[in-house]
Protein backbone atom coordinates (compact mmCIF):
# COMPACT_ATOMS: atom_id res chain seq x y z
CA UNK A 1 0.00 0.00 0.00
CA UNK A 2 2.93 2.48 0.45
CA UNK A 3 4.43 1.84 -2.64
CA UNK A 4 1.00 2.32 -4.66
CA UNK A 5 -0.15 5.63 -3.06
CA UNK A 6 2.59 7.92 -4.53
CA UNK A 7 1.98 6.34 -8.14
CA UNK A 8 -1.97 7.28 -7.69
CA UNK A 9 -1.25 10.31 -6.59
CA UNK A 10 1.45 11.23 -9.49
CA UNK A 11 -1.32 10.41 -11.41
CA UNK A 12 -3.83 12.24 -9.79
CA UNK A 13 -1.85 15.05 -9.97
CA UNK A 14 -0.89 14.99 -13.23
CA UNK A 15 -4.42 14.63 -14.20
CA UNK A 16 -5.58 17.72 -12.62
CA UNK A 17 -2.40 19.90 -13.86
CA UNK A 18 -3.81 18.55 -16.98
CA UNK A 19 -7.36 19.97 -16.45
CA UNK A 20 -5.51 23.00 -14.72
CA UNK A 21 -3.96 23.77 -18.38
CA UNK A 22 -6.83 22.84 -20.45
CA UNK A 23 -8.87 25.03 -18.24
CA UNK A 24 -6.99 28.13 -18.53
CA UNK A 25 -6.52 27.59 -22.17
CA UNK A 26 -10.18 27.49 -23.02
CA UNK A 27 -10.69 30.79 -20.61
CA UNK A 28 -8.08 32.50 -22.57
CA UNK A 29 -9.58 31.30 -26.02
CA UNK A 30 -13.16 32.48 -24.97
CA UNK A 31 -11.80 35.89 -23.24
CA UNK A 32 -10.38 36.40 -26.70
CA UNK A 33 -13.64 35.94 -28.74
CA UNK A 34 -15.47 37.86 -26.24
CA UNK A 35 -12.55 40.89 -26.70
CA UNK A 36 -12.74 40.02 -30.63
CA UNK A 37 -16.76 40.14 -30.69
CA UNK A 38 -16.49 43.27 -28.01
CA UNK A 39 -14.46 45.26 -30.68
CA UNK A 40 -16.22 44.74 -33.26
CA UNK A 41 -19.84 45.57 -31.67
CA UNK A 42 -18.23 48.51 -30.85
CA UNK A 43 -16.94 49.35 -33.98
CA UNK A 44 -20.25 49.07 -35.43
CA UNK A 45 -21.72 51.35 -32.72
CA UNK A 46 -19.84 54.15 -33.07
CA UNK A 47 -20.56 54.42 -36.98
CA UNK A 48 -24.21 53.83 -36.08
CA UNK A 49 -24.03 56.70 -34.16
CA UNK A 50 -21.33 58.63 -36.35
CA UNK A 51 -24.32 58.24 -39.28
CA UNK A 52 -27.73 59.25 -37.22
CA UNK A 53 -26.23 61.37 -34.48
CA UNK A 54 -26.31 64.23 -37.67
CA UNK A 55 -29.52 63.02 -38.53
CA UNK A 56 -30.78 63.09 -34.93
CA UNK A 57 -29.57 66.75 -34.34
CA UNK A 58 -30.64 68.02 -37.63
CA UNK A 59 -34.16 66.70 -36.32
CA UNK A 60 -33.90 68.64 -33.53
CA UNK A 61 -33.16 71.45 -34.19
CA UNK A 62 -35.83 71.13 -37.01
CA UNK A 63 -38.25 70.67 -34.25
CA UNK A 64 -36.81 73.49 -32.06
CA UNK A 65 -36.94 76.12 -34.94
CA UNK A 66 -40.35 75.24 -36.07
CA UNK A 67 -41.98 75.47 -32.19
CA UNK A 68 -40.21 78.61 -32.09
CA UNK A 69 -41.57 79.75 -35.18
CA UNK A 70 -45.11 78.57 -34.23
CA UNK A 71 -44.36 80.89 -30.93
CA UNK A 72 -43.53 83.88 -32.54
CA UNK A 73 -46.79 83.52 -35.62
CA UNK A 74 -49.17 83.47 -32.63
CA UNK A 75 -47.63 86.00 -30.59
CA UNK A 76 -47.20 88.28 -33.47
CA UNK A 77 -51.03 87.68 -34.08
CA UNK A 78 -51.63 89.39 -30.57
CA UNK A 79 -49.56 92.03 -31.11
CA UNK A 80 -50.68 95.59 -30.99
CA UNK A 81 -47.64 98.01 -31.41
CA UNK A 82 -46.18 97.93 -34.89
CA UNK A 83 -42.43 98.91 -33.54
CA UNK A 84 -43.05 94.66 -31.36
CA UNK A 85 -44.45 93.53 -34.72
CA UNK A 86 -41.36 94.39 -36.57
CA UNK A 87 -39.20 92.55 -34.47
CA UNK A 88 -40.90 89.80 -34.20
CA UNK A 89 -40.71 89.27 -37.62
CA UNK A 90 -37.00 89.99 -38.11
CA UNK A 91 -36.92 86.80 -35.80
CA UNK A 92 -39.06 84.71 -38.02
CA UNK A 93 -37.13 85.62 -40.97
CA UNK A 94 -33.97 84.70 -38.82
CA UNK A 95 -35.80 81.44 -38.47
CA UNK A 96 -36.62 80.68 -41.93
CA UNK A 97 -33.43 81.20 -42.78
CA UNK A 98 -31.69 78.80 -40.28
CA UNK A 99 -34.42 76.31 -41.78
CA UNK A 100 -32.89 77.03 -44.89
CA UNK A 101 -30.01 75.92 -44.43
CA UNK A 102 -30.42 72.66 -43.09
CA UNK A 103 -28.37 69.59 -44.84
CA UNK A 104 -30.82 67.78 -46.79
CA UNK A 105 -28.72 65.37 -49.28
CA UNK A 106 -31.81 63.89 -50.45
CA UNK A 107 -33.01 66.55 -53.94
CA UNK A 108 -36.79 64.83 -53.52
CA UNK A 109 -36.90 66.49 -49.80
CA UNK A 110 -34.82 69.40 -50.53
CA UNK A 111 -37.37 70.37 -52.87
CA UNK A 112 -40.17 69.48 -50.48
CA UNK A 113 -38.24 71.33 -47.61
CA UNK A 114 -37.43 74.84 -49.81
CA UNK A 115 -41.48 74.75 -50.77
CA UNK A 116 -42.66 74.44 -47.09
CA UNK A 117 -39.86 77.35 -46.43
CA UNK A 118 -41.39 79.47 -49.05
CA UNK A 119 -44.88 78.73 -48.17
CA UNK A 120 -44.08 79.80 -44.65
CA UNK A 121 -42.69 83.06 -46.22
CA UNK A 122 -45.95 83.77 -48.06
CA UNK A 123 -47.64 83.07 -44.97
CA UNK A 124 -45.89 85.58 -42.90
CA UNK A 125 -46.74 88.17 -45.82
CA UNK A 126 -50.47 87.40 -45.80
CA UNK A 127 -50.17 88.33 -41.91
CA UNK A 128 -48.43 91.51 -42.59
CA UNK A 129 -51.14 92.67 -44.64
CA UNK A 130 -54.07 91.47 -41.81
CA UNK A 131 -51.80 92.86 -39.13
CA UNK A 132 -51.94 96.23 -41.02
CA UNK A 133 -55.48 96.31 -41.14
CA UNK A 134 -56.48 94.93 -37.52
CA UNK A 135 -54.28 97.81 -36.78
CA UNK A 136 -56.13 100.43 -38.84
CA UNK A 137 -59.22 98.77 -38.42
CA UNK A 138 -58.42 99.49 -34.22
CA UNK A 139 -57.44 102.58 -34.89
CA UNK A 140 -60.66 103.35 -36.68
CA UNK A 141 -62.78 101.93 -34.23
CA UNK A 142 -61.25 104.15 -31.37
CA UNK A 143 -61.97 107.07 -33.10
CA UNK A 144 -65.44 106.58 -33.59
CA UNK A 145 -66.01 105.50 -29.84
CA UNK A 146 -63.83 108.33 -28.90
CA UNK A 147 -66.15 110.52 -31.33
CA UNK A 148 -69.11 108.87 -29.82
CA UNK A 149 -68.17 109.65 -26.17
CA UNK A 150 -67.50 113.15 -26.88
CA UNK A 151 -71.44 113.35 -28.54
CA UNK A 152 -72.62 111.77 -25.30
CA UNK A 153 -70.89 114.20 -22.89
CA UNK A 154 -72.37 117.21 -25.48
CA UNK A 155 -75.63 115.35 -24.68
CA UNK A 156 -75.62 115.47 -21.11
CA UNK A 157 -74.31 118.90 -20.92
CA UNK A 158 -77.02 120.01 -22.79
CA UNK A 159 -79.83 118.32 -20.88
CA UNK A 160 -78.27 118.63 -17.33
CA UNK A 161 -78.61 122.07 -16.88
CA UNK A 162 -81.87 122.17 -18.89
CA UNK A 163 -83.55 119.47 -16.61
CA UNK A 164 -82.31 121.87 -13.78
CA UNK A 165 -83.74 124.54 -14.82
CA UNK A 166 -87.00 123.11 -15.70
CA UNK A 167 -87.37 122.37 -11.83
CA UNK A 168 -86.36 124.93 -10.27
CA UNK A 169 -89.25 126.49 -12.36
CA UNK A 170 -91.88 123.99 -11.43
CA UNK A 171 -90.96 124.56 -7.76
CA UNK A 172 -91.34 128.12 -7.75
CA UNK A 173 -95.01 127.30 -9.58
CA UNK A 174 -95.36 125.28 -7.08
CA UNK A 175 -94.38 127.31 -4.09
CA UNK A 176 -96.73 130.16 -5.36
CA UNK A 177 -99.55 127.78 -5.78
CA UNK A 178 -100.00 129.08 -9.38
CA UNK A 179 -100.03 125.78 -11.55
CA UNK A 180 -100.98 126.49 -14.70
CA UNK A 181 -100.53 124.52 -18.24
CA UNK A 182 -97.23 126.14 -18.74
CA UNK A 183 -96.20 123.66 -15.57
CA UNK A 184 -98.13 120.91 -16.84
CA UNK A 185 -95.83 121.31 -19.84
CA UNK A 186 -92.41 122.15 -17.99
CA UNK A 187 -93.22 118.78 -16.47
CA UNK A 188 -93.40 116.50 -19.43
CA UNK A 189 -90.80 118.04 -21.41
CA UNK A 190 -88.74 117.47 -17.65
CA UNK A 191 -90.61 113.96 -17.52
CA UNK A 192 -89.60 113.50 -21.85
CA UNK A 193 -86.15 114.64 -20.99
CA UNK A 194 -85.40 112.30 -18.27
CA UNK A 195 -86.65 109.18 -20.38
CA UNK A 196 -84.48 110.68 -23.40
CA UNK A 197 -81.15 110.76 -21.36
CA UNK A 198 -81.78 107.41 -19.98
CA UNK A 199 -82.45 105.55 -23.09
CA UNK A 200 -79.23 107.53 -24.70
CA UNK A 201 -77.22 106.47 -22.15
CA UNK A 202 -78.28 102.97 -22.65
CA UNK A 203 -77.21 103.21 -26.01
CA UNK A 204 -73.71 104.12 -25.63
CA UNK A 205 -73.41 101.65 -23.14
CA UNK A 206 -74.62 98.59 -25.34
CA UNK A 207 -72.33 100.11 -28.25
CA UNK A 208 -69.22 100.22 -26.06
CA UNK A 209 -70.07 97.01 -24.68
CA UNK A 210 -70.51 95.30 -28.10
CA UNK A 211 -67.19 97.01 -29.23
CA UNK A 212 -65.43 95.25 -26.14
CA UNK A 213 -66.91 92.19 -26.71
CA UNK A 214 -67.03 91.93 -30.64
CA UNK A 215 -65.22 88.71 -31.10
CA UNK A 216 -67.19 86.61 -29.00
CA UNK A 217 -70.58 88.29 -29.70
CA UNK A 218 -73.30 88.12 -33.32
CA UNK A 219 -72.74 91.18 -34.19
CA UNK A 220 -75.35 91.80 -36.34
CA UNK A 221 -77.82 90.12 -33.05
CA UNK A 222 -76.25 92.86 -30.85
CA UNK A 223 -77.24 95.83 -33.19
CA UNK A 224 -81.26 94.48 -33.21
CA UNK A 225 -81.08 95.76 -29.81
CA UNK A 226 -79.07 98.86 -30.62
CA UNK A 227 -81.47 99.59 -33.13
CA UNK A 228 -84.61 99.05 -31.06
CA UNK A 229 -83.03 101.99 -28.06
CA UNK A 230 -82.40 104.17 -31.26
CA UNK A 231 -86.21 103.85 -32.75
CA UNK A 232 -87.42 104.66 -28.47
CA UNK A 233 -84.50 108.18 -29.36
CA UNK A 234 -86.07 108.53 -32.56
CA UNK A 235 -89.63 108.54 -30.94
CA UNK A 236 -88.85 110.86 -27.99
CA UNK A 237 -87.37 113.13 -30.35
CA UNK A 238 -90.51 113.68 -32.08
CA UNK A 239 -92.41 113.80 -29.03
CA UNK A 240 -89.62 117.18 -28.19
CA UNK A 241 -90.17 118.84 -31.25
CA UNK A 242 -92.24 121.26 -30.01
CA UNK A 243 -90.08 122.38 -27.46
CA UNK A 244 -87.17 124.97 -28.62
CA UNK A 245 -85.29 124.27 -25.96
CA UNK A 246 -84.12 120.55 -27.00
CA UNK A 247 -82.95 121.72 -30.39
CA UNK A 248 -78.86 121.43 -29.45
CA UNK A 249 -79.42 117.77 -28.43
CA UNK A 250 -81.50 116.50 -31.04
CA UNK A 251 -79.28 117.58 -33.42
CA UNK A 252 -76.56 116.31 -31.40
CA UNK A 253 -78.75 112.70 -31.15
CA UNK A 254 -79.14 112.68 -35.12
CA UNK A 255 -75.35 112.30 -35.29
CA UNK A 256 -74.94 109.55 -32.63
CA UNK A 257 -77.69 107.85 -34.47
CA UNK A 258 -76.16 108.14 -37.61
CA UNK A 259 -72.46 106.25 -36.50
CA UNK A 260 -74.37 104.01 -34.11
CA UNK A 261 -77.08 102.61 -36.50
CA UNK A 262 -77.15 99.21 -38.11
CA UNK A 263 -74.89 99.65 -41.25
CA UNK A 264 -73.08 102.80 -40.14
CA UNK A 265 -69.64 103.07 -39.19
CA UNK A 266 -68.91 101.38 -36.12
CA UNK A 267 -71.19 98.54 -36.89
CA UNK A 268 -69.03 98.40 -40.58
CA UNK A 269 -65.87 98.89 -38.81
CA UNK A 270 -66.35 95.66 -36.29
CA UNK A 271 -67.64 93.50 -39.27
CA UNK A 272 -64.62 94.16 -40.88
CA UNK A 273 -62.49 93.83 -37.49
CA UNK A 274 -64.36 90.46 -36.36
CA UNK A 275 -63.63 89.35 -40.14
CA UNK A 276 -59.51 90.60 -40.05
CA UNK A 277 -59.42 88.51 -36.46
CA UNK A 278 -60.89 85.15 -38.26
CA UNK A 279 -58.64 85.17 -41.11
CA UNK A 280 -55.42 85.78 -38.43
CA UNK A 281 -56.65 82.50 -36.36
CA UNK A 282 -57.02 80.73 -39.32
CA UNK A 283 -53.10 81.49 -41.00
CA UNK A 284 -51.82 80.54 -37.40
CA UNK A 285 -53.73 77.26 -36.74
CA UNK A 286 -52.91 76.22 -40.38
Amino acid sequence: MQILMPKQSGKLGRRLYLAFIFSSLLTLLIGGVIFFMWGKLATQINASVGDSLPMLTTSYNMERYSTNLQMLLKEREQTQRKSVSEQQKQQIYQLLDNLREFPIEQQSQRTFYNQLVDDLSNLIEQQDILLDKRRELENRLAQLLGQLAWMHDAVGEDIKPLLNEIEWHVSQMLNEKNVQENSLQLLLESTLLQELFTTENELISLVEEIAHQRYSRDIDVAFHYISVKIDEIIALNQKLKSYPSTIAHRQVLQEIIAITRFDGDIYQTLIDDVETEKKLKALTLN
